[in-house]
């Protein structure tokens, strides 16, 4: 998947106010991208994170 197509995912994607982190990635249909770029691309699921409103800290903390 490409960064625009991420971006146009979460564009499209029903509100996110008040989801946790999971809900998010549900929400946005990108939970099966994120898994994959977790263990193979993680400039991309940083991407992902960032796009979607987690903090820095958080971010690291899944990442790590």
């Amino acid at each position: 998947m490409t960064l625009d197509e991420i971006d146009k995912k979460i564009k499209n994607s029903p509100s996110l106010i008040g989801t946790t982190g999971n809900e998010r990635l549900v929400l946005s249909g990108l939970l099966e991208e994120f898994d994959f770029c977790k263990v193979n691309d993680k400039n991309k699921a940083k991407y992902i994170l960032e796009k979607l409103g987690f903090g820095i800290n958080d971010i690291n903390g899944i990442l790590s």
